[in-house]
């Protein structure tokens, strides 16, 4: 799994919107479900929370995109 975003240390600046890519890779011979949480918080406190859940077939790679 490697996680990335357009901003360092992940610091979003209003008025952009934050947003998170991640690749997962399966290095098994059989297909994998996953689930990915993401949990943002804002200079002032408040929290938002997204959830992806999905499958991966065997020996592939899938991006995931969080906006």
């Amino acid at each position: 799994m490697r996680v990335t975003s357009n901003e360092a240390g992940h610091a979003f600046v209003e008025p952009d919107k934050r947003e998170f890519h991640v690749q997962l890779c399966n290095i098994t011979d059989i297909e994998q479900s996953f689930t990915l949480q993401t949990q943002a918080t804002h200079l002032y406190g408040e929290i938002s929370r997204t959830e992806k859940s999905d499958k991966v077939a065997a020996g592939r790679t899938i991006d995931v995109y969080f906006r």
